[in-house]
């Protein structure tokens, strides 16, 4: 843990990353809104607590610098994605970019989620509990949160399953109307987007590891 936070003290200053005083306040006011509080108020609060506040403040103005460098690591990681990575994501995905005006579906509906794990291992094998009915919908006449799941679910495929109240829904789309698919450049950014998820605690980590191992080299240098 010390060598980390010397590396991440030492790439802090080589970056130049800095705080002002008005980040910190700002950062100060959201915690304290996240808390139904006004910014007086938490700081009141703070010092009931015999929390000195220059301190507190000190510490913010630290973690920002760390989140800063933190976005500055990811961010260079993201650009170094390549747009062939990207385009060969888009092309085995057409599905997940194409925008239809209206979908026949399969309607599953259960209240245990496994069932409708067990529909879509065995799509023969459907037990008692669920509910089957066939279903047409336009798109412009359904959540907007539905149409993008039928909207990147391939014909002839079982969409994730959604909780629905009470009840699991799974939809097996039969049919897609009138779809258009959505050009490369419009998709770019959600597709680098979705390829990052999970990935930024991975970058952090993969750089500085590098940090380290040159650490080390340096070290192990010395007479």
């Amino acid at each position: 843990i010390l060598v980390q936070q010397k590396l991440e003290e030492s790439e802090i200053k080589k970056l130049g990353i800095n705080i002002e005083n008005f980040e910190v306040d700002q950062y100060i006011e959201k915690l304290a809104a996240n808390n139904s509080m006004s910014q007086t108020d938490f700081i009141t609060m703070l010092k009931s607590k015999n929390i000195d506040i220059y301190e507190y403040k000190d510490e913010l103005k630290n973690k920002l610098k760390r989140d800063k460098l933190y976005q500055k690591i990811v961010s260079t990681k993201l650009q170094q994605m390549g747009d062939g990575e990207l385009k060969a994501y888009y092309n085995e995905n057409l599905h997940e970019f194409s925008q239809a005006s209206g979908f026949d579906v399969t309607i599953y509906t259960s209240t245990r989620q496994e069932s409708l794990i067990a529909v879509k291992q065995n799509p023969m094998g459907v037990s008692k509990d669920v509910e089957l009915k066939e279903g047409s919908f336009q798109a412009g006449k359904i959540d907007a949160n539905l149409a993008t799941l039928l909207n990147k679910t391939a014909t002839n495929t079982f969409s994730t399953i959604v909780k629905s109240d009470q009840n699991y829904v799974m939809f097996y789309i039969k049919n897609k109307h009138n779809a258009q698919t959505v050009s490369f450049d419009d998709a770019k950014n959600y597709i680098q987007a979705k390829l990052s998820e999970g990935k930024e605690q991975k970058a952090i980590q993969e750089y500085f590891e590098k940090l380290k191992s040159s650490a080390n080299i340096k070290v192990v240098r010395l007479p």
